[in-house]
């Protein structure tokens, strides 16, 4: 350990993940501005290369936007299989050879914990860049490395230098480094809780520490004593090196422009419900509780269904879906879609006077997800899916619950 450092948190972040990828396995691509979409016709950048955010590509952006910025712009299809590949080597590289204590935080990003680890580096800089240069030479990928003494700084650290930076936060010194530091750069703060800051005055990390602790805590209970904690550079939180089963699991998909009728928005729906099935199916996941996000130029709407027994069932699904889509009163062009199933659970309890039956005694749906997982997620499907499957095929690992794309048993690490 390290002299004045109560704790040593590394975060790893990759540098534009997906395509350094691309330009590793593709190398007429290198040095040239690319951006990773959907499928070779996507209409949304999910990453770009350095050279393309140079002209202010960034990630969410339309591509058609994006191509207006970049005239010389390539579209590069995504490819999931193979960037989660390389997210499990990553994760067990750096478990192997650096720490046990890991939490793989997303696809391209994870902390390390090296309090308890005896590592032989004489300072954080040596281990960052042990790190660094390891996973370079491992994998041939870009990374940037930031070392604090908790996580949300060491986070923050990671995103100062990019690509291939080092940043050293000590924790005798971090209340200070983050004081000027606006509160939404801090993992985790988004629009709402800025906005309940702002109410304050509390536009910093320094002078969210002015408000009293109490009032933090009333207004998001025990994640408020965390926040405060946050922003003055201690936060408590530890390396959750075991992954807890998913709490959820859905879709989003930002359409292309011109969604203004029924007819598309409902093939949209009803394919994006044959993914969310089809990925729950593959887990053993039920729900009893689906939302529904339909967002558009004007307004967002959002549905909800509530059933008496958890299920995983597309037709029951896309029932449910149809009739939102007929019901749709359409104010200018649909922009965003998002399905999610709330309330995961494994465990069905069946009620004895129940005449339906459950969703696991339906095996035709598991007869098409097992056929998918092995020969590919579109091998068969219903005939009215043919046309927009390929649009709105996504790769699970970019969706926010990417880690439900790694079937991994309860208290194992993300590459078992």
């Amino acid at each position: 350990m390290f002299i004045g450092w109560p704790r040593c948190i590394v975060c790893i972040d990759m540098n534009a993940f997906f395509a350094s990828i691309e330009q590793l396995l593709q190398p007429k691509l290198r040095k040239k501005p690319i951006a990773i979409t959907n499928g070779s016709h996507g209409s949304c950048v999910i990453t770009a290369s350095y050279p393309a955010r140079a002209y202010g590509v960034k990630t969410g952006m339309r591509f058609s936007f994006a191509r207006i910025l970049c005239p010389a712009i390539i579209q590069v299809a995504s490819r999931s299989a193979i960037y989660e590949a390389f997210s499990k080597k990553l994760m067990q590289i750096l478990h192997d050879q650096f720490s046990p204590d890991i939490e793989v935080f997303s696809v391209d990003e994870a902390f390390l914990d090296m309090t308890n680890v005896y590592h032989g580096f004489t300072s954080p800089r040596a281990l960052a860049k042990a790190i660094r240069d390891c996973v370079m030479k491992e994998l041939s990928l870009p990374c940037s490395i930031g070392v604090s003494g908790d996580k949300t700084t060491a986070k923050y650290a990671a995103k100062l230098h990019k690509p291939r930076g080092i940043s050293i936060i000590e924790p005798a010194i971090s209340r200070q480094i983050l004081a000027p530091v606006p509160v939404e750069a801090l993992c985790g703060i988004g629009p709402g809780t800025k906005k309940y800051l702002s109410r304050f005055g509390a536009t910093t990390c320094g002078s969210v520490g002015h408000i009293p602790v109490s009032v933090l805590s009333k207004k998001f209970g025990i994640k408020g004593q965390r926040l405060w904690l946050m922003c003055a550079g201690k936060d408590p939180d530890m390396v959750r090196s075991i992954i807890k089963p998913a709490q959820t699991m859905g879709h989003s998909k930002i359409l292309p422009p011109g969604v203004t009728t029924s007819g598309l928005l409902l093939g949209y729906l009803d394919t994006m419900a044959f993914k969310l099935t089809y990925r729950m199916l593959l887990q053993h996941y039920h729900s009893d509780r689906f939302i529904c996000k339909i967002v558009s130029v004007k307004r967002a709407f959002y549905y909800e269904l509530a059933l008496d027994q958890p299920i995983c069932d597309y037709e029951l699904l896309a029932q449910w879906l149809h009739q939102i889509g007929k019901r749709m009163v359409f104010n200018g062009a649909i922009k965003r879609v998002q399905i999610t199933a709330l309330d995961l659970t494994q465990c069905i309890q069946q009620d004895l006077f129940n005449t339906i039956l459950p969703a696991r005694s339906r095996p035709i749906e598991t007869v098409v997800a097992s056929i998918n997982q092995r020969f590919g997620q579109s091998a068969i499907l219903p005939a009215r899916l043919g046309s927009l499957f390929k649009k709105v095929q996504s790769s699970n690992v970019i969706s926010p619950s990417w880690k439900g794309a790694v079937p991994v048993k309860q208290k194992n690490s993300i590459w078992d």
